[in-house]
């Protein structure tokens, strides 16, 4: 394996060798003899010429400005568990209130996504813009024109793996927790949403539990809505809040 698609089994590749994966440079295969009777196969998470294939079967013009992907990605350091490394980047970008919108990469994705720069590397000339699938389900929500008259809310994206909620209030992100949805129940969820509205959630209570962490920059003023989205989005429906 190359070590791009190496790092989709482990990001660390000293673990991916141990399963017996021999990890090669880019390309090196079709230079080195002892591969002349392997084939290469070629696993990406977004196969541009297939969309495009598709996409001219319709007789629709396939221009475009940009290329907007959403992909789950923790990032990797080796100093430091995927959880922790995950909110430690969260915390370095929302030091301040920011629009959710400002958590996309536009040509610029860091090394340490390992998943994100492979994607951009994969459509390099095409202008992609990049963003961990949890923020644009939080971006995609904040621009429903259900939602355009609220000014103090939380978004939730309740995923079949994972489960982020966002406090938002004058257009921009004030606060964030992200836990494991087969750990939450209506009742946890409830109180976890309010303690993120008033500020007081902690990284600590929410990593202590298994989930990823919680970061708050501020508290909201009110809690105009809970706007839900996912699919697993039904289990907070039996819940004090109002939803949307």
């Amino acid at each position: 394996m190359e070590k791009h698609p190496a790092r989709t089994i482990k990001d660390d590749l000293k673990v991916v060798e141990d399963l017996g994966v021999e990890i090669v440079d880019s390309g090196s295969f079709l230079k080195d003899s002892k591969y002349s009777n392997y084939y290469k196969i070629s696993l990406i998470d977004v196969n541009i010429e297939q969309i495009t294939s598709t996409i001219s079967e319709y007789d629709i013009n396939f221009k475009f400005d940009k290329i907007a992907v959403a992909a789950q990605d923790h990032g990797f350091s080796e100093k430091m568990g995927d959880r922790d490394f995950r909110f430690e980047k969260i915390r370095e970008k929302l030091s301040y209130p920011m629009p959710v919108e400002e958590f996309a990469f536009d040509g610029n994705v860091p090394d340490y996504f390992s998943r994100m720069k492979a994607i951009e590397e994969s459509l390099f000339g095409l202008n992609p813009i990049i963003m961990d699938s949890k923020f644009a389900s939080i971006c995609g929500a904040c621009f429903d024109p259900e939602i355009s008259h609220l000014n103090s809310f939380v978004v939730m994206d309740i995923g079949n793996g994972h489960t982020m909620a966002a406090s938002i209030e004058d257009g921009k992100i004030q606060g964030v927790f992200e836990h494991h949805t087969s750990s939450l129940s209506p009742e946890k969820i409830e109180r976890l949403v309010q303690r993120l509205v008033e500020g007081t959630i902690t990284h600590k209570e929410v990593h202590d539990d298994y989930g990823h962490g919680a970061h708050v920059v501020n508290p909201i003023s009110t809690l105009e809505k809970v706007v839900v989205t996912g699919p697993k989005r039904k289990i907070i429906e039996k819940n004090k809040f109002s939803l949307l």
